[in-house]
């Protein structure tokens, strides 16, 4: 189970990334003199789509009658399965979805692809570095 220290310490750190990237964002409109509207803030709404789509599938599985034979309680769980992983891939496209908009609005240009490349590096770099510690210290336990 985990700690609730360690639960705490790793909202901080998620809190604080969330936080750098904001005033990132910002300083990237303050500086190209960047205005959105309600329509350009529209296509920063996708994670409305992915919790509609996440509905869809519990209401699905609720609705699902008891299955009489063993294939159909294999059948229905892979199908399940299969629908989770749509969703996960879906929240992945999120993040591109949105780096593309945000970069097309401040018109970065040539100078946006390597933004998004460096932050996805980063971030990669930081679970990376996160499975790593908590390898290392499961195994001093």
């Amino acid at each position: 189970m985990v700690k609730v220290s360690n639960f705490i310490i790793g909202l901080v750190l998620v809190s604080f990334i969330v936080t750098g990237v904001g005033w990132f964002l910002s300083d990237l409109s303050t500086s190209y003199d960047i205005e959105y509207d309600e329509s350009e803030l529209g296509a920063y709404d996708k994670l409305t789509e992915l919790s509609t789509h996440t509905q869809e599938i519990k209401n699905e599985t609720e609705s699902m009658q008891e299955s009489e034979g063993a294939l159909d309680v294999i059948g229905s769980m892979f199908n399940q399965g299969y629908q989770a992983l749509k969703v996960t891939m879906k929240s992945f496209g999120v993040f591109n979805d949105m780096s593309d908009s945000a970069i097309s609005h401040a018109n970065l240009g040539e100078r946006g692809a390597y933004i998004k490349t460096f932050i996805v590096t980063i971030i990669l770099i930081l679970l990376f570095i996160g499975v790593i510690i908590s390898a290392i210290v499961k195994m001093r336990i």
